[in-house]
């Protein structure tokens, strides 16, 4: 919802590693959200630079039968 409402995204070929993965979140300007902005607790970021990993090696896997995936939302 909020990379919808704020068009905040980050975008990378498949396969991502996890320094690709991490790059793409500080791309986000949301990304202090997911830090502990304002004394918030920190998201498990990465937990979720693991989801995009292996979501990004699935969407490698399958290249040529899947075009589009949607993850919505994760909770981190």
């Amino acid at each position: 919802m909020t990379a919808e409402l704020f068009k905040d995204t980050a975008y990378r070929l498949a396969p991502v590693d996890a320094a690709g993965a991490m790059a793409m979140l500080k791309e986000l300007r949301t990304f202090p959200m997911l830090d502990g902005y304002r004394g918030a607790p920190k998201a498990d970021i990465d937990a979720l630079v693991r989801i995009i990993c292996e979501v990004s090696q699935l969407a490698a896997v399958f290249q040529d039968t899947v075009r589009e995936i949607e993850l919505n939302p994760v909770l981190v």
